[in-house]
């Protein structure tokens, strides 16, 4: 094993490269600490995380069928039927509420058609 004698100037330069480095990657880390908590937060729905959200429908451009209509507009659009997502943020919350519910009915070992008969009929009526 060769050493090598770095002059005192050498050494000052090294050093202060490593500094650097070592505040950028405490920078990084900090930054993916960050994005990190907001996934694993107990109390964060999965509807918040955006890896778990649907893809919407990317747009295509249609050229137009009739004189004068502007690009891309193809008449009056129909919903279209969407297999195993959710249309609407309403409709995740919903069913995460609903989820939620049964668990903790399953949980309390409950009847889960009772529970869900008594607070239908006692809080929507």
């Amino acid at each position: 094993m060769i050493l090598k004698l770095l002059s005192k100037d050498e050494i000052i330069r090294k050093y202060l490269e490593l500094e650097k480095e070592n505040a950028v990657l405490k920078r990084e880390k900090e930054a993916l600490e960050k994005e990190l908590r907001k996934y694993k937060n107990p109390n964060t729905p999965p509807s918040a995380h955006p890896h778990l959200k649907p893809m919407t429908a990317r747009r295509v451009d249609v050229k137009s069928h009739k004189r004068g209509a502007p690009n891309g507009h193809n008449g009056t659009t129909k919903p279209r039927k969407i297999i195993g997502a959710f249309r609407s943020v309403e409709g995740t919350i919903v069913y995460e509420t609903l989820a939620s519910l049964i668990a903790t009915w399953q949980l309390q070992k409950l009847d889960i058609k009772k529970e869900m008969h008594r607070m239908l009929t006692t809080n929507l009526c």
